[in-house]
């Protein structure tokens, strides 16, 4: 007898397994149609199809039962798990389970971000043999929405700006900004800078989208102090290490600038004159949002960065 029929395959009917599996659990076709709310008929014919598809009978009458042929016994286990996995694919309740998905995320994360996310992201899930896979990259900040409706980053982290109805963000932390400084500079030794040594400074900066450099400049402006840049890079540790080995002064986020500290000779001051701490958000699109792995990832990054930042 030939389990697999050739002429069926491709034009299998998922509703014939759930016949297969009604008539296993109530054991007549009479119980089974009332349970399905169907005619006896419709499942006497539903039988017949499931008995040509795969090419065996199924069912054997046992008394007044219908039970297993070997076959179907032996297939039984497998309709069933596969039922209930496809039931759970339809439930928006169905809970993620990190451990067990193979899942790829895609991020959208600058270089700080990346340093104090993805160590605290990724032990936990190695700890646990997880095989989600995570991608992080730097973007420009305009780009978010359209990377994110193209389904080219599940998730972006990074200043605020304007979204459509389609995306839907969080503010999940602010981020202070601090003065970084070498012992190359007079004021090395100081516990806070003027605005006037701030002001005759020369600076390093690292190139952030014109937004950020534009909060930060405009608290400059308000202040009445201007700074001069004479080294501009893309990310802050090599600026860092410019300031250590130079007079330069580096304006950055205060997370970051701790670790820096604490590998590099440079001091922490904070900045001589009123600024705001940055407002950080989470971006994702809106069709997404009640998805169970979207909720389990927006909840460990929010964490994370609430426990980096506090």
């Amino acid at each position: 007898m030939n389990k697999t029929n050739n002429k069926t395959q491709g034009k299998i009917d998922l509703n014939l397994y759930k016949v297969m599996l009604t008539i296993a659990e109530e054991g007549t076709t009479i119980a089974a149609a009332a349970r399905l709310n169907l005619s006896q008929s419709a499942i006497s014919h539903a039988l017949s199809r499931l008995r040509e598809m795969l090419d065996d009978p199924v069912f054997v009458k046992h008394g007044r039962k219908l039970v297993l042929t070997p076959f179907g016994k032996s297939i039984l286990p497998t309709v069933k798990q596969s039922l209930s996995s496809l039931i759970d694919c339809s439930s928006k309740t169905i809970e993620f389970d990190p451990q067990h998905s193979q899942m790829e995320f895609s991020l959208g994360f600058r270089d700080i971000l990346e340093f104090l996310i993805l160590p605290d992201l990724l032990k936990p899930l190695r700890e646990m043999a997880s095989e989600i896979i995570i991608k992080s990259e730097r973007l420009i900040l305009g780009d978010i929405e359209e990377r994110l409706l193209a389904s080219e980053l599940d998730l972006v982290i990074d200043l605020e700006t304007p979204t459509s109805t389609k995306i839907e963000s969080e503010e999940i932390t602010r981020e202070a900004l601090c003065v970084l400084i070498g012992p190359s500079h007079p004021c090395f030794n100081n516990k806070r800078l003027t605005i006037q040594e701030f002001s005759v400074s020369d600076h390093a900066l690292v190139s952030l989208n014109r937004r950020e450099r534009a909060y930060v400049d405009s608290r400059i402006r308000v202040a009445g102090v201007e700074r001069r840049v004479v080294m501009q890079c893309e990310h802050y540790l090599p600026a860092a290490k410019t300031v250590e080995a130079t007079d330069l002064l580096l304006t950055m986020p205060y997370s970051y600038a701790v670790f820096l500290a604490n590998i590099l000779d440079v001091k922490i001051l904070p900045i001589p004159f009123e600024c705001d701490p940055i407002p950080i958000r989470m971006y994702w699109r809106k069709d997404t949002a009640d998805e169970a792995y979207m909720l389990w990832l927006r909840n460990q990054l929010k964490n994370i960065m609430q426990s980096t930042l506090s």
